[in-house]
């Protein structure tokens, strides 16, 4: 998307059962990591750092500015990490 709209405010709204949706939500359970190298490297043109080789600080930013923008710019409304995300 070139211009994602994600409402994470009103989403945690409807999570925390406080608002009525106006809108159905876009929400994933996971996407795959072959799926988020993907679009980090031929759509959005950043360069894929495996996560289980990131072991100095700047690489491991780079690791989740690559997850944030990839579920962002495909227009998610949240983004999902579990306990298990590690850096080996």
């Amino acid at each position: 998307m070139k211009h994602p709209k994600p409402d994470r405010e009103e989403f945690k709204e409807i999570i925390l059962r406080k608002k009525i949706p106006s809108k159905v939500h876009f929400v994933e359970l996971h996407i795959d990591k072959e799926v988020i190298k993907y679009f980090t490297e031929t759509e959005f043109a950043r360069p894929w750092i495996e996560p289980s080789l990131a072991k100095d600080k700047k690489s491991q930013e780079a690791v989740l500015t690559n997850y944030i923008e990839c579920w962002y710019r495909l227009g998610y409304d949240c983004l999902r990490f579990i306990s298990g995300f590690r850096f080996s």
